[in-house]
């Protein structure tokens, strides 16, 4: 780069520099990064939370499903044994 380049980028460099060190928190387009980000942050949590309640849903399936087998399986059973003590 040639001198009067490097100066220009010192220089922008350096109002970038005041200009954000003067701002107590951030606005506009920046701001709205912020608050997706803040938003996504929940959205994952939320999801976290479904996907811990969707297993425990399917586990109490699944073992309501045993359960309705094995009383099935009995009643067969003694379906059977009636038939033939009958």
């Amino acid at each position: 780069m040639d001198e009067e380049t490097t100066a220009l980028l010192r220089k922008a460099l350096k109002t970038h520099a005041w200009y954000f060190s003067q701002k107590a928190e951030p606005t506009g387009f920046y701001r709205t990064i912020g608050r997706i980000d803040e938003k996504l942050g929940e959205l994952n949590a939320n999801i976290r939370a479904a996907s811990e309640s969707s297993g425990r849903l399917a586990g109490a399936l699944n073992a309501i499903t045993v359960v309705g087998v094995v009383i099935a399986v009995c009643q067969f059973g003694l379906q059977i044994a009636g038939f033939f003590l009958k």
